[in-house]
């Protein structure tokens, strides 16, 4: 009895944490890997207004979402890519209110 109450609580907290990202009221910025030009895993730093947000392992096509407020941001993705390419991105984008914007990664070599 208690390991199935430790399971319980465990994916009840484990749901809990997944949550937010299902908000339509939320605004952020997702970072996306082009499959075609990034075929391998990629460790990417990704920084939003000059602040980083870590390092993040991408594979082909994946994506990684950020909470931030609507209006005005500086993005940058800095990174290698493990087949020995590379992405480094700089822009400035706009994020809708209740919306997102997606920021597509591509690899070079």
């Amino acid at each position: 009895m208690k390991h199935l109450l430790a399971v319980v609580l465990l994916a009840t907290f484990l749901w809990s944490g997944c949550s937010n990202s299902t908000d339509p009221n939320s605004t952020a910025i997702t970072f996306k890997t082009d499959p075609i030009t990034c075929a391998d895993v990629a460790d990417i730093e990704i920084i939003i207004d000059g602040e980083s947000q870590g390092v993040f392992r991408f594979t082909p096509g994946s994506e990684w979402s950020f909470p931030v407020s609507p209006g005005d941001h500086s993005v940058e993705a800095i990174g290698e890519v493990s087949e020995g390419g590379f992405i480094s991105l700089k822009r400035d984008v706009t994020v809708p209110e209740n919306g997102n914007f997606t920021v597509l990664l591509t690899c070079s070599s």
